[in-house]
């Protein structure tokens, strides 16, 4: 792919996700027509994840779960964000339940993400980490800073897109990054 011009690289990736897209339209067809309920077929095949922030970072955290939720028209991804889909009840208790469930953990790094042991990021990492290591969940970090080298340590190599905190969102790298998300989990 090295070798390729810019051009050819850019269709490639093109042709890529139309392929996706017609994979994923068939597949929801078929659903659809075992099930009947196209809403259900919409809703097997989209990616569920988990976006873990720093408090301090919110309003950077919505701005970053709206775009990977309106990706594709909104047709790929459901994404669990703490600010709009928290329950009564114990707050870790439910974010563990929440991490369990989705195969995705989406990380905005940023230079105070999990620097305290008793945060709430550094708990989510945590328990997503052991998930990780496991086998049962993916990492996709999205760096605006450096985070505490414990932590960077473990994402670095992980790593899939640098950006800033004004970053719109709509660059390649950014759609690149969720691209790759799509190829690599299963909706489930």
């Amino acid at each position: 792919m090295a070798e390729l011009t810019g051009a050819a690289r850019g269709a490639i990736q093109a042709l890529n996700g139309l392929a996706r897209e017609t994979l994923a339209a068939r597949y929801g067809e078929v659903v659809r027509l075992m099930t009947g309920d196209a809403e259900r077929a919409l809703e097997l095949r989209r990616i569920r994840g988990f976006l873990s922030y720093r408090s301090t970072h919110m309003d950077l955290a919505r701005r970053l779960h709206d775009a990977i939720e309106a990706y594709g028209d909104g047709r790929h991804f459901d994404i669990y964000l703490d600010a709009h889909d928290r329950e009564l009840g114990d707050l870790r208790e439910q974010l563990a339940r929440e991490i369990e469930r989705r195969p995705v953990f989406v990380i905005a790094c940023t230079a105070d993400y999990a620097d305290s042991l008793e945060s709430i990021s550094a708990f989510e990492f945590a328990h997503a980490n052991e998930r990780r290591l496991g086998g049962a969940c993916e990492f996709a970090p999205i760096v605006f800073a450096e985070p505490p080298a414990d932590v960077w340590r473990i994402v670095e190599p992980l790593v899939r897109l640098r950006t800033t905190e004004d970053a719109d969102f709509r660059d390649e790298g950014f759609t690149d990054m969720l691209r790759t998300i799509l190829g690599s989990v299963s909706a489930t």
